[in-house]
């Protein structure tokens, strides 16, 4: 791996430039900033990720997870370094949060009702 890419991150996330940057480990960062913040994980990162845990194309804005719903992505990925989120709880933020992620890398299909955001989508649709 490209030991550059693997020790530093951007500054300019989608929340705004960064304040805090924190090694979680080789190429995945916590970052925040005076609004917000998230997971930037290096391309290596990415394409050791199960493919229906990523988030679109190799884009910019794919490299990055937000900290509210989108880390568990990032945590069921690479458990090894978030040993403090229980699994179940990550299952369940997932579900609720990308229904067709969870739904891809599970297996499984969700029933009705047990999704808010799929229960959501399928009405709008």
């Amino acid at each position: 791996m490209n030991t550059t890419q693997l020790d530093t991150c951007p500054t300019r996330t989608p929340w705004g430039e960064a304040q805090n940057t924190t090694k979680i480990a080789d190429g995945i960062f916590f970052v925040s900033t005076a609004s917000h913040g998230g997971f930037w994980l290096s391309r290596q990162r990415l394409n050791e990720m199960p493919k229906a845990l990523r988030q679109g194309k190799f884009t910019k804005r794919a490299h990055w997870f937000e900290e509210d719903c989108e880390y568990v992505r990032v945590a069921i990925a690479f458990p090894q370094w978030f040993p403090s989120i229980k699994e179940e709880q990550a299952k369940k933020t997932l579900k609720e949060s990308n229904w067709k992620a969870y739904e891809e890398y599970y297996g499984e299909e969700i029933p009705e009702g047990e999704s808010y955001t799929k229960d959501r989508d399928y009405y709008h649709a």
